[in-house]
């Protein structure tokens, strides 16, 4: 194998045009043409007339690099050539390495992967146009997803151009983004408010035009003030209390579908509502614990009904932990922007109440979303033609729930309101333009629109602005006026074009007035993008700022402090958050189709718990300082309820997550167990060793298997000349043809000992296997050993195997992956000696993900 990559690289090598070819083609033919020449060569490789001729703009020339960096590695280790090969003179070896060093520093040079200038990711590009506007708001929605390089990552700096239909969805989403958020005079929407009270509330989908006629009607300030006093004042009342949610219920019923509430969920029907702004939600409510002692979990979202009540487009507004008394209600609030929530749009005028249903309106859904098998899964109050015959039929079920000890989540009453502008407290958009402004004269048009359009651009620039580029789009605003553009549509057009140009839309782009142009090494502002987007995925703020306007940023000392700022603010969880998903392949999660007959309780809410796991697991190791091998394993698990009962472990009363310590004999703690690793890396259906090895070797130990020949079929799990082995037993099969064999012996050590986990993470001693017509239990055998001879009885063994002995390549992998997220490419051989001061540091920390950011960042790898 090795040879395959020494000859493969050496073929796709850069053209080299120098005596040098000579040598290296007559220390191939010495030492390879016996086994890679005309006649039949191994592995389909020819060594005797090899092709330098590649041009170092071709494709394949990153791909050439790689390859010879591996085959650099496996000279100067000694594997090559192999010992039944004649063996290589001290001075050939030495000559062949420095050939092949000076290719690699070639390759390097010349890879488009360094790049200096990349286009803003769509997370990024979301991140900085909330930054620009000061809106939370959702920007990116239009726009189409990044491509994933072959690394996993979406930051690929030779993968992030702009074709022509991206520039056409970037122009939509700017013109879309200054539209709602750039304003003439003052705000004139008023404020929409209601106040509900639930026992007085009509909801029944049943009747859909009754409910329609008698939904609630807003009402102003005073009018809610009053109501709220009344409410507080009074004892509560609550009508048909909500039971929990029953994990993996779900049914084909036509009266069970999505827009008809049940047991658990209660809706409200909202008349009027505002296309932009922002919605707050107050729901005064109440809870009761259940035989376990957890409360019910409340849910909030907004959406609306599509078609027929088939299904539902909603936003989730958040989640609370309900666990005021009866007694004492208390008040739990949320809130959205709403043009992130889908909604039916304003009624029109010749629509009336007689002829729209309670589908036709925009909608408030509640649930409480604890789980318990307990619970009893069927139509709630609302899912009958009248709310009072919809109380008689449940009270059945509500009784039985309350015998079998479940909890209650008891709802009072709510208050929604909807207001115009950024937020309830900040009416005013950032970019705010008098109304006076439209009246004045083409003189006093042109200093308003200079005066706005200096301050944008230097914003959305994220650096000082040129006066040439204020002209030039001040030509294009004056172009867009003698053509009969108004004013406002002029400027908005004009702001358009500042959002859809390269100094917004790709990051490190120098000024274009030669008197301030830079090298990349020495530009303030391209160094403070580059640090804020790495560790915040936004443009620098003003602090930031101030450090690369005086220049002083460009000091070691300054730019460490501002990093170690940046990575104690709140924001930092974006990039950790970012970077943990694409490491782990945490986006392919969603691509498994997991057999809900098979796992009955594995539902949407299971899945987005199991991945929170994963990603707070990652947080509370890099905030805590802990050391990084606790990714690997650990005391301690960061699950919900749910997680944890999955887990077997003793659930937290409280469907937030939290820290929960394990016993000395647990095979949970670190990353390696979670469900979504085990989902992520089966079939949906079972366990698959193969997957979870190759996983555990490309992100934990950066040691990726190469791809299987396009020749070879995967594992057919019903075959039926399979049938009764288990998966470790069908990999042994399926592994017996010469040309799987090797690679297999690398790759399934790693995978069989998490053959105890099922599909969805869960622990088993033994599974199913079928043997004619009949299931018959088999115990799993998960023993292993690993090509490097260790013997592994079990994934505890693994896990310490891994934390004891491969310590340094699971931190050489960290390193790997941060350096490629952050670089944007993959490190190369030209970076080894930094690279290689980088893991001195991160060892000699303790292992600290802290530590390794500033290591990265303070290195001559971030600068240049």
């Amino acid at each position: 194998m090795v040879r395959a990559v020494l000859l493969t690289a050496l073929t796709l090598a850069p053209s080299l045009r120098s005596v040098a070819d000579d040598t290296l083609g007559s220390l191939l033919e010495r030492h390879c043409q016996q086994c890679h020449g005309a006649d039949d060569p191994e592995t389909n490789l020819r060594v005797d007339n090899p092709d330098f001729s590649l041009a170092p703009d071709s494709p394949e020339y990153a791909a050439a690099g790689k390859l010879l960096e591996r085959v650099y590695n496996a000279v100067d280790s000694g594997q090559m050539p192999p010992e039944d090969a004649e063996p290589l003179a001290i001075s050939s070896r030495r000559q062949l390495l420095r050939l092949l060093r000076n290719r690699l520093l070639q390759v390097a040079k010349n890879s488009p992967e360094r790049s200096p200038h990349r286009r803003l990711t769509v997370e990024e590009y979301n991140y900085t146009l909330k930054t620009l506007f000061g809106v939370d708001a959702e920007f990116a929605d239009m726009l189409p997803a990044d491509p994933i390089s072959e690394s996993g990552y979406r930051n690929a700096r030779s993968q992030l151009g702009l074709s022509s239909l991206q520039i056409e969805a970037y122009l939509d989403s700017a013109r879309r983004a200054v539209q709602r958020y750039v304003q003439f005079g003052p705000i004139e929407d008023d404020v929409i408010r209601y106040h509900i009270e639930f026992e007085d509330l009509y909801y029944a989908t049943g009747d859909r035009y009754g409910t329609r006629k008698r939904a609630p009607a807003a009402i102003d300030r005073e009018t809610m003030l009053a109501r709220r006093e009344r409410n507080l004042a009074q004892t509560p009342k609550y009508v048909d209390p909500l039971g929990p949610k029953l994990p993996g219920a779900h049914s084909d019923d036509e009266k069970l579908r999505a827009a008809i509430p049940k047991l658990n969920q209660q809706y409200v029907a909202i008349p009027r509502r505002l296309s932009t702004g922002e919605m707050v939600i107050r729901l005064r409510a109440a809870g009761t614990a259940d035989r376990n002692g957890r409360f019910p979990r409340l849910r909030v979202e907004a959406g609306i009904t599509l078609g027929d009540g088939c299904s539902i487009d909603r936003r989730l507004l958040g989640e609370a932990d309900v666990t005021a008394p009866t007694d004492d209600p208390a008040v739990y609030e949320f809130r959205i922007r709403l043009e992130d929530v889908p909604t039916k749009g304003p009624q029109r005028q010749e629509d009336t109440f007689d002829r729209l249903s309670v589908f036709d309106m925009d909608q408030i859904y509640i649930s409480n979303v604890s789980c318990d098998p307990h619970a009893v899964f069927t139509l709630g109050r609302g899912g009958y033609p009248d709310p009072e015959i919809g109380s008689q039929r449940i009270a059945g079920a509500i009784d039985q729930m309350d015998r079998d000890g479940v909890n209650f989540l008891m709802l009072d009453c709510m208050e929604i309101e909807m207001f115009p502008g950024r937020s309830e407290s900040t009416p005013s958009y950032r970019w705010q333009i008098p109304s006076v402004a439209v009246d004045q004269d083409d003189r006093d048009e042109a200093m308003i629109a200079e005066s706005l359009l200096a301050e944008f651009m230097r914003q959305a620039y994220r650096r000082p602005v040129s006066a040439d580029e204020i002209s030039q789009k001040l030509k294009l605003f004056g172009a867009l006026r003698t053509r009969s553009y108004s004013f406002e549509d002029s400027l908005r057009e004009t702001m358009t074009a500042v959002l859809v140009s390269p100094a917004f839309l790709f990051l490190e782009v120098p000024s274009p007035t030669p008197a301030k142009r830079r090298s990349d090494s020495s530009c303030p502002h391209q160094l403070a993008s580059r640090l804020s987007y790495l560790l915040w995925l936004s443009p620098p703020d003003d602090h930031l700022m101030i450090r690369a306007n005086d220049g002083s940023l460009l000091q070691p000392c300054v730019l460490h402090e501002e990093a170690e700022r940046m990575l104690a603010d709140p924001r930092c969880r974006r990039f950790l958050e970012s970077f943990c998903r694409q490491w782990l392949r945490l986006g392919r999660y969603h691509n498994i189709a997991v057999d809900r007959d098979a796992y009955p309780t594995y539902d949407e809410d299971f899945a987005a718990a199991s991945i929170r796991e994963t990603i707070e697991c990652f947080v509370e190791v890099f905030q805590s300082d802990a050391n990084a091998l606790d990714l690997i394993d650990s005391d301690y698990v960061i699950v919900d309820d749910r997680l944890a009962e999955h887990y077997g472990l003793a659930a937290p009363t409280s469907g937030e997550m939290q820290k929960v310590s394990l016993p000395k004999d647990s095979v949970r703690g670190g990353l390696l167990t979670q469900a979504s690793l085990m989902t992520l890396n089966s079939d949906g259906v079972d366990s698959h060793a193969i997957r979870r090895g190759v996983w555990l070797l490309d992100r934990m130990l950066n040691s990726p298997p190469p791809p299987p020949p396009p020749n070879i079929p995967a594992i057919e799990i019903d075959d039926p000349e399979l049938e009764g082995l288990s998966l470790k037993e069908k990999i042994q099969r399926h592994r017996e043809p010469g040309a799987c064999r090797n690679c297999h012996a690398k790759i399934d050590p790693w995978g069989i000992p998490f053959e105890n986990f099922d599909a969805t993470g869960r622990w088993r001693n033994e599974w199913l296997a079928f043997e004619g017509d009949q299931r018959v239990r088999r115990v799993i055998d998960p023993a292993t050993v690993l090509p490097d001879g260790q013997r592994i009885e079990n994934i505890v063994e693994l896990k310490q195997h891994l934390r004891r002995q491969r310590s340094e390549q699971f931190a050489d992998a960290l390193v790997h992956h941060l350096l490629t997220y952050t670089l944007g490419r993959s490190p190369d051989y030209a970076d080894r000696q930094d690279v290689d001061e980088i893991r001195k540091r991160f060892k000699a920390s303790g292992y600290k993900l802290r530590e390794l950011v500033l290591a990265i960042v303070d290195s001559k790898l971030f600068r240049i």
